[in-house]
C-alpha cells in the first residue's frame, strides 16, 4: 500500500496571498492627518514601529487611536487590498492539506480571510510573530498532523524562507504576484 505523499500547504497572507502595502500606508496616513501628524512616505510599510521611530515622544494613548483609526480605514476599504490571483487559483486547486500563517493582527487577518471567503480553502488560520520560526513549526505540524519535511511553505520574508529551509522545510519565495522561486531544503549558503 503506497503511503500519502502530497504536502501540507501553509500560506504567508500578506505580501503572499493579498498585497496591502499601499492601503496599509494610506490607512496610517490618514490616521496621522487625523491627530495633525505629518504623513509617513519614505518606508515600503507603515507599521507601529515605524510611528514610534517617526514620532518617539508619542503618548500611548494617541497610539492606539491612530492604530484604531488605522484598521478602520483599513476594513472599509478592503476592496482596494490587490489579491494574489495565481496563488489563489493554486490554493482552490489544491483544495485539501491548507493553513493560513499570518503575523497580520488578527482583526484585520480575519476581515481579509472573510473578505476573501478563505475560509473555504483554508483548515484553519495559524496567528504568529514569527519570532521563533521552529516552534511555528512544530505546532503547524501538529495542527496538520505531518512532519516538518512535509511542508511546503509559501512566504514573502526572505529571512524567514532562508531559516525554514535551513530546518528542512520547503519553500516558495514569493517575491511578487509573478516571481516565485521554490527552495527545497537547499543549504544555506545556495540561497540569494
Amino acid at each position: 500500500m503506497k503511503k500519502h505523499t502530497n504536502p501540507y500547504f501553509v500560506f504567508d497572507l500578506d505580501g503572499t496571498i493579498v498585497f496591502t502595502d499601499t492601503l496599509n500606508n494610506e490607512s496610517y496616513n490618514f490616521a496621522l492627518k487625523m491627530y495633525k501628524l505629518d504623513p509617513i512616505t519614505n518606508v515600503d510599510r507603515i507599521t507601529r514601529s515605524t510611528i514610534i521611530e517617526r514620532y518617539p515622544n508619542i503618548d500611548k494613548k494617541i497610539l492606539e487611536s491612530i492604530i484604531k483609526s488605522k484598521q478602520d480605514f483599513f476594513i472599509k476599504n478592503i476592496h482596494r487590498i490587490k489579491i494574489n490571483t495565481i496563488l489563489l487559483n493554486l490554493i482552490e486547486i489544491v483544495g485539501v492539506n491548507c493553513i493560513l500563517w499570518t503575523s497580520s493582527e488578527s482583526k484585520r487577518a480575519i476581515c481579509i480571510y472573510n473578505y476573501l471567503n478563505l475560509q473555504k480553502l483554508f483548515s484553519g488560520i495559524f496567528f504568529s510573530h514569527k519570532r521563533n520560526l521552529q516552534d511555528d513549526i512544530i505546532k503547524i505540524c501538529k495542527k496538520l498532523h505531518c512532519k516538518h519535511n512535509r511542508l511546503l511553505i509559501f512566504e514573502n520574508d526572505h529571512h524567514i524562507v532562508r531559516n525554514l529551509i535551513s530546518q528542512g522545510v520547503n519553500c516558495v519565495l514569493v517575491s511578487s504576484p509573478y516571481k516565485y522561486i521554490f527552495y527545497e531544503s537547499l543549504p544555506i549558503a545556495s540561497l540569494p
